[in-house]
């Protein structure tokens, strides 16, 4: 700001027009800039189809390389520098192909580490390295934490604070709630530009949200890295061993996990697709505090039982496999939020609207007929 100060206060004393323009990747601070005299800011948004192929394959493109390379440019997402750090990749090869499209692809984030040798990517990675850089303490961790979620569908913003409540990631030594803690989180990663909005309210709040595909890359394998995060899927079969996270898409856990596995660190499981024998380690982790399942297609009504046996779980959300919940659910003694909206469940017994730290029900349920018969209020 300082900088900008000396440069504006020169142009004001100017005898002729002038007109500045000014880029920056921080929403506040390009607010800031614009708050005196004529200033505007103009919100850019990321390349279109077409233009991201001009960009990457400036070349002749052939059918395959054009069938071989969508999914690289959805990863790119329509930003400038990765498509010309993808650009400049492929120029290095003697003729780009469908098949080292794929590969860069898998392997992109890779080339984002930040003790990796200076090539294609060293500026793409300098400007990921630079919002990293700029996070500390719990905002950091929110940050690794977009990495659990798969990229290709919308978040929502109250499932992702929500969780970090009960993830403990929005403490404070002062008497700030915990929620306004959370919201102001998110907002200094949508204020940043790592997280993209893609639905908002009338009053301009964020309902839905994404990260960038390109940076979706860079927070995994930073979150691989550290330990934080533990993703089985197609695309990463087995990453980060002993983390914190758990997150299962469409992955076959028992094939990825040796029976002895150290899970004592586990503190949330995310299931996408089918779990996989998931839901038989999540019985092992006993100080779990987030087991997000409402997206698990493979879910039984007897796993329930023994879901309910994590003393320490704070928040649940389940699939439409389950049409019941069992009695014994009064064993989540810490649940704070339990969201139904996606089962088929009608009614519920009174044990779980008894539960002590309840906060958050979600769903169109109503009590268990027969506790209303008994006179149970």
């Amino acid at each position: 700001m300082d900088e900008w100060r000396t440069v504006k206060s020169v142009f004001e004393h100017s005898s002729t027009s002038s007109r500045i323009i000014l880029t920056t990747t921080i929403q506040p601070m390009a607010n800031m800039c614009s708050s005196h005299g004529n200033g505007y800011v103009y919100q850019m948004d990321t390349l279109g189809e077409e233009d991201s192929k001009k960009i990457a394959f400036p070349g002749i493109r052939s059918p395959e390389l054009e069938h071989g390379s969508a999914a690289l440019l959805r990863k790119c997402d329509g930003l400038p520098l990765a498509l010309v750090s993808v650009s400049d990749y492929l120029k290095s090869s003697a003729e780009p192909t469908g098949e080292l499209c794929a590969n860069l692809c898998r392997n992109i984030g890779c080339h984002l580490k930040e003790d990796h040798a200076q090539d294609n990517f060293s500026d793409l990675r300098k400007v990921l390295l630079d919002s990293y850089d700029s996070l500390s303490g719990y905002a950091l961790s929110c940050f690794l934490y977009l990495g659990i979620f798969p990229n290709n569908r919308p978040l929502k913003k109250k499932v992702v604070t929500r969780r970090w409540i009960a993830e403990g990631y929005a403490r404070s030594e002062s008497l700030r709630d915990e929620q306004d803690i959370a919201d102001d989180n998110f907002n200094k990663l949508v204020d940043w530009n790592i997280i993209r909005p893609v639905d908002t309210r009338n009053n301009s709040k964020v309902k839905t949200c994404r990260t960038h595909g390109i940076m979706h890359e860079f927070v995994l394998h930073r979150s691989f890295s550290q330990r934080f995060i533990m993703t089985l899927s197609p695309d990463h079969p087995r990453m980060g061993a002993n983390a914190r996270h758990l997150s299962v898409h469409d992955g076959k856990l028992t094939e990825c996990m040796a029976s002895d596995e150290d899970l004592s660190r586990v503190r949330s499981l995310t299931v996408v697709g089918n779990a996989g024998g998931a839901i038989s380690y999540a019985r092992k982790c006993k100080l779990i505090r987030v087991l997000d399942l409402e997206e698990c297609n493979d879910l039984k009504e007897h796993d329930l039982k023994h879901i309910c046996k994590l003393w320490h779980l704070k928040y649940l959300s389940l699939g439409d496999s389950i049409h019941e919940l069992p009695r014994c659910i009064d064993g989540l003694h810490c649940l704070e939020t339990l969201d139904l909206r996606r089962t088929k469940i009608k009614s519920l017994p009174i044990e779980a609207i008894q539960l002590p730290h309840l906060t958050h029900l979600f769903g169109k349920i109503m009590l268990d007929k027969d506790d209303l018969k008994n006179g149970t209020r």
